[in-house]
């Protein structure tokens, strides 16, 4: 049987256990570009494993959570809204569709605000005089806030909601704030000015926010994630997933055996080096960094084959570093005045270290973990090798300097960064 349809068949037989037939969600139910997402909740839901090294990251597991309201749970639930008037709330659209009808009324007057159950009594006074409907469905993806939301009484296309969580998860309260919503339009607005082709042939695909709200009194709110269009062949599947034993062998042994490449090609070709080059393209080329954690990045699988499309999610998770804006030709003058700058940023001095951790500390981490035991070569010296040798070819392209440790790799990419920054600033202004 197909790769794409023993994953289905399994995904829509999981979601069937204690569900009813009328409000769970089917491929059958959806458009075609987005049969996948019953695959995509099974992945978040059942293969969610979240292998970290803990010396450096908590445990996603430690959630104060309740049981209904876990991913692993499986469940569905009431999603209640609100209509709020629009002019109580900071809209923010970076598409300027609006009104959109899902989220807004017919001429924009109202608003609808979705507060998880576990947020219920934070909202309880905010909202006690305001119109409620409880037409929504929700399912929660692996990142506990982010859900799955649907009308069983509308075809509309399912959305995926970043909700605020009135939460602690290792030991960090997960209300979607002002600040992490201002993160993610900022990214927003500047996904609107790249060049999407050229990152696109490189593998390089994000999955937008391109509307958020939240109140003008309290500052927290939620933001609406795009669902990707795919080919009818293809899902998506987060990173985690490949490496879940839940299941017994991990997709990502699979992907490697199927492929039939030695197991050090396939993972250093397909895996390593296109991440550690994507991430490279976005600071120098860009000036954003992101959390490439195995929650963030997801990979397309056709015919039981990755096509080297990684979607990056998590907008929130993207940071600017101005000066390499700056010094890569871009601007920031599109960003409102409004938006708090500084929370926007990231210093120079991070950006090394936020690569290394969140790939050598997490993703790949996680990666080395899942294979080990089918590939003994496969080992953490290995794998930080690898990442040193793809991290050099990317410094030594853009440098003409070799790095023979890790402390010069990071002096290099350091002084080039500061070259490109000082060269550009003699005739440039700052940007914030």
């Amino acid at each position: 049987m197909n790769y794409v349809l023993r994953l289905l068949r399994a995904s829509i037989l999981s979601l069937c256990w204690g569900i009813s037939a009328a409000a769970h969600l089917t491929s059958a139910e959806l458009p075609e570009e987005f049969h996948y997402v019953p695959v995509l909740r099974f992945f978040e839901q059942v293969l969610n494993d979240k292998v970290e090294d803990t010396k450096n990251f908590f445990s996603i597991h430690d959630a104060k959570l309740d049981a209904p309201y876990r991913p692993e749970s499986q469940t569905e639930f009431p999603l209640a809204a609100f209509w709020v008037p629009s002019d109580e709330l900071v809209i923010l659209n970076t598409n300027k569709q609006i009104p959109d009808l899902r989220l807004q009324d017919s001429d924009g007057g109202k608003t609808l605000f979705f507060v998880h159950p576990e947020s219920a009594n934070f909202f309880a006074e905010r909202f006690n005089k305001s119109e409620k409907t409880n037409a929504f469905v929700a399912t929660p993806l692996a990142s506990y806030r982010s859900l799955i939301v649907w009308d069983p009484k509308n075809p509309t296309p399912p959305m995926n909601l970043k909700v605020s969580l009135n939460k602690k998860i290792g030991e960090t309260s997960r209300m979607m704030t002002r600040s992490q919503i201002e993160r993610a339009t900022a990214m927003s607005l500047i996904l609107k000015k790249v060049n999407m082709q050229f990152l696109n042939q490189r593998g390089i695909y994000f999955v937008d926010e391109p509307f958020s709200v939240f109140l003008k009194d309290l500052e927290v709110g939620y933001s609406l994630r795009e669902l990707p269009k795919m080919n009818k062949e293809s899902v998506l599947a987060p990173m985690f997933s490949l490496y879940a034993s839940r299941r017994g062998k991990p997709i990502i042994v699979d992907l490697v055996e199927k492929s039939r490449l030695p197991a050090k090609t396939f993972l250093g070709e397909k895996i390593i080096r296109p991440m550690v080059e994507h991430m490279f393209i976005l600071v120098f080329e860009e000036g954003v960094v992101g959390e490439p954690h195995e929650q963030n990045v997801m990979v397309e699988i056709r015919d039981g084959k990755l096509t080297g499309k990684f979607y990056y999610r998590d907008l929130a998770g993207f940071a600017v570093n101005p000066e390499m804006r700056l010094a890569a030709g871009k601007d920031m003058s599109f960003i409102p005045a409004t938006f708090n700058k500084k929370s926007l940023k990231v210093e120079r001095a991070k950006v090394v270290d936020n690569l290394m951790s969140y790939l050598a500390g997490s993703n790949f981490y996680a990666l080395g973990e899942a294979v080990k035991t089918y590939f003994p070569g496969i080992t953490r010296e290995w794998i930080k090798d690898q990442i040193f040798g793809a991290m050099s070819a990317q410094v030594f392209m853009r440098t003409g300097f070799s790095a023979q440790s890790e402390s010069q790799l990071k002096g290099l990419i350091t002084r080039h960064m500061n070259e490109k920054i000082k060269a550009r600033t003699q005739f440039s202004c700052s940007l914030f």
